[in-house]
């Protein structure tokens, strides 16, 4: 029999409970996440809605951008400030990449801001020099310089003062209302006065007539007169202008005034009625003030240019002599002591005086006749010889130049012979023949500044023989045939004739006591190898010289070169050339012995 199970309630319900206690927990976690959470996650939503919202396109952004950089000008200079520095780089960025285009942006303005500074600068300067040179050399340029002098102004001041008709020294421009100045311009910068003090001083002049005359303010103040200067006047709705008058100006600085006040209240009219004591927006108008400061100055009269240009010439003509005159001077001046110092320093002359007496130039001294010319010397200074007065007395100079070149005067010494002249004594050295040595000791004393004669070194013998042994001797030639160093029959008769001249040679050269050196050169024609040449020269140099020593020549002194075709000897034709340096030449060289 089954057991019939009847079910449990609380078995049931303990197996619900999971299920419940499932349910609750996600229901109180749900809960738990909206206390912990549930605000945030509210606000992250709003915040991407309003991110949703304000998505915007170009189209939105091109619609509003210009009205907030109008509205953030017109607030602070926070936009300004921020985008000056990219501005700046894009500007920079434009030029390097493509000047021309900025070039040709600027160009319509450029050229006439160029051209006007320009004309304003040529005209300032065409002025102080046309000022300058009307009066600077004049007269009456001249007693106003005397008068700057004496009274310590400058002269630019001093001829201002005379020729200026009139000049507008300092223009203001001063709010109508307030009395305020908003811009000022001067002529120059150390005349500027105090612009507080000049709007003060028009304000208390307008006011006074007002009060003491019934005049009505808003009639305006034309002009008044302070001193040499007057102050000019021109009334506008908002503004006026008030120009410093120095001189009698004519009435066309009051169209120039009334222009000005009438362009100032056209193109700064929206300022002049939003003035609220700022004056920084009106310093634009520094240009227009800049064109009221006008001068003009006398014209000369019909005289003043003849009497000028009179005064000039003469003046130029004066400065042009006195010039050359001292110009004259000094080079004569230069020259004439040039030619003293130049006689001083010759040997032979002595100059005793040398002075300028009545336009001419005087010199008086001593001269050695062996001396140079001093009329040489005159000549050479440049001086005019006409000028130049020179009385010289002949003496006997002891200089050694002159002694010497007296002393060969006297003895008339040989070629070889040479003479120097140290301390008062005459040494000689050469050869010489034995009467000329005996010339020369009995001579010698007699020369005035000679007291001794020193001629150890003078060795006796016939210099003219020497010379001419050795003149015979260089001159003789062997020739050889071609490629052949054998002495033959040719070849023997010259040196038949060769060895009796360098035998006499040498025992001259040995009586005098003297050596003698005979090279023997051996050469070839230009045909053949170098090394060959120069063996087959060599060859023949030894050949000639055991020729010469076999008929009686002394082979101490004999010496072999072989120059093989380094020295060719010169020829009229290839073959007569070639012919002629297959040959032995001689060289002689003279040595004294020791």
């Amino acid at each position: 029999m089954a057991e019939h199970l009847t079910p449990d309630p609380s078995s049931e319900a303990a197996a619900d409970a999971p299920d419940r206690a499932q349910a609750l927990s996600s229901e109180q976690l749900a809960e738990l996440r909206r206390i912990l959470v549930g605000r945030e996650a509210a606000e992250i939503e709003e915040i991407w809605d309003r991110l949703e919202r304000l998505a915007v396109g170009p189209e939105e952004v091109g619609e509003v951008l210009p009205d907030a950089i109008v509205y953030s000008t017109q607030r602070d200079q926070r936009l300004s400030k921020a985008l000056a520095p990219t501005l700046e780089e894009a500007i920079k960025q434009s030029v390097r990449r493509n000047p021309g285009a900025l070039a040709e942006a600027i160009f319509p303005v450029l050229g006439p801001a160029i051209r006007k500074a320009i004309s304003q600068a040529m005209s300032g300067l065409i002025q102080a020099i046309n000022t300058a040179t009307q009066h600077n050399l004049s007269w009456r340029g001249f007693k106003w310089r005397m008068e700057a002098m004496r009274t310590g102004v400058p002269f630019a001041q001093v001829v201002l003062r005379h020729t200026l008709v009139y000049s507008v020294d300092q223009v203001f421009l001063i709010d109508r209302d307030t009395g305020l100045v908003l811009c000022q311009a001067a002529a120059e910068a150390g005349i500027q006065q105090d612009a507080d003090l000049v709007s003060s001083m028009l304000t208390a002049i307008q006011d006074f007539m007002a009060d003491s005359f019934g005049v009505e303010r808003e009639s305006g103040l034309r002009t008044f007169s302070v001193g040499e200067f007057t102050v000019r006047v021109e009334q506008g709705p908002h503004a006026v202008i008030a120009a410093v008058v120095r001189g009698h100006a004519p009435n066309e600085l009051t169209v120039v005034l009334q222009d000005a006040i009438e362009t100032v209240h056209l193109e700064f009219g929206k300022e002049l009625t939003a003035f609220e004591g700022d004056a920084a927006p009106f310093e634009l108008a520094r240009p227009i003030l800049d064109g009221c400061l006008q001068m003009q100055v006398a014209e000369r009269k019909e005289r003043g240019p003849f009497l000028s240009r009179a005064v000039l010439a003469i003046l130029v003509i004066v400065f042009v002599l006195v010039a050359a005159w001292a110009f004259v001077s000094v080079r004569t001046a230069r020259r004439w002591s040039g030619l003293v110092e130049r006689l001083r320093a010759t040997p032979g002359i002595v100059v005793t005086e040398a002075e300028r007496h009545r336009g001419r130039f005087v010199l008086t001294g001593l001269r050695d006749p062996l001396a140079a010319d001093p009329a040489t010397l005159i000549a050479e200074s440049k001086l005019d010889v006409d000028d130049v007065r020179a009385q010289w007395e002949h003496y006997a100079s002891f200089d050694p130049q002159l002694v010497e070149a007296r002393s060969r005067h006297v003895l008339q010494p040989p070629p070889n012979v040479s003479l120097d002249a140290r301390d008062g004594t005459l040494y000689a050295s050469g050869i010489a023949p034995q009467s000329w040595i005996a010339a020369a000791e009995r001579l010698a004393p007699t020369i005035p500044g000679v007291t001794g004669v020193d001629l150890g070194a003078v060795r006796v013998g016939d210099a003219v023989r020497v010379a001419d042994l050795r003149r015979d001797i260089e001159s003789q030639v062997v020739l050889f045939g071609a490629g052949s160093a054998t002495i033959g029959v040719a070849q023997g008769a010259s040196l038949d004739a060769i060895a009796p001249r360098i035998r006499s040679l040498q025992d001259e050269m040995d009586r005098l006591g003297q050596a003698v050196a005979i090279e023997i050169l051996g050469r070839t024609d230009a045909s053949g190898s170098e090394s060959t040449n120069r063996l087959l020269s060599e060859q023949r140099a030894i050949a000639v010289r055991d020729a010469l020593v076999s008929r009686g020549v002394a082979p101490a002194g004999l010496g072999i070169v072989p120059l093989a075709a380094d020295d060719p000897l010169p020829g009229n034709a290839t073959a007569a050339r070639q012919q002629r340096n297959r040959s032995v030449t001689f060289r002689v060289l003279l040595t004294q012995n020791e």
